[in-house]
């Protein structure tokens, strides 16, 4: 589904296309969706047990993840930061 503000177009097609190639979900192409073609789509993915079984299986990866500690230490790897000195780091421990 595109969508768009203003006279720019948002990121709502790249992720359409993702939750389509991951299989959570489908794409819907049209600019504006008729609320049928919505309906169609929900009632869709509702009933094709697939969805739901590669749902489940991304909300079991995204759990063993790590969350935002892994992302800030793939971060601090990057960029070079003591995993303990981080600024990030810092800043969550502060909150």
């Amino acid at each position: 589904m595109d969508c768009r503000a203003g006279d720019r177009q948002e990121d709502k097609p790249e992720v359409g296309a993702r939750v389509a190639w991951s299989g959570v979900g489908l794409r819907l192409k049209a600019l504006s969706p008729k609320p049928a073609e919505i309906r169609q789509a929900v009632r869709s993915v509702l009933q094709d047990g697939r969805y739901r079984r590669a749902a489940s299986a991304m909300a079991e990866r995204m759990a063993r993840s790590g969350g935002l500690d892994a992302l800030a230490r793939i971060v601090d790897d990057v960029v070079g930061a003591s995993p303990t000195r981080s600024p990030r780091r810092e800043a969550a421990i502060a909150r």
